[in-house]
């Protein structure tokens, strides 16, 4: 395998890109992309790594709040406290 070669910058609107050569292929389908004085670093992400899930991460749409209008405003010990009912300690557990 070459440790080199010698490839085209293509304009796409205002970004450049560039076409990886076969004999240079990366595993997965994300890169981390550097830059290093005036060098550009590639470096493939693997699936299973921690800026993978990261990534997943960021694309998910937020949580709606699970508490009710009466207990917003309220702390949360409080909220979780009204949400949870009292225990009858009359009756025997076991």
């Amino acid at each position: 395998m070459q440790d080199s070669c010698h490839i085209f910058l293509v304009l796409n609107g205002q970004e450049q890109v560039l076409t990886i050569p076969h004999e240079f292929t990366l595993s997965g389908t994300e890169v981390v992309l550097r830059k290093e004085g005036d060098r550009l670093v590639i470096e493939p992400i693997p699936s299973d790594s921690l800026l993978s899930l990261l990534s997943l991460l960021a694309g998910l749409q937020d949580i709606p709040d699970i508490f009710p209008d009466k207990v917003k405003g309220c702390g949360v010990v409080t909220a979780l406290l009204g949400l949870i009912a009292p225990l009858d300690t009359s009756k025997a557990l076991f």
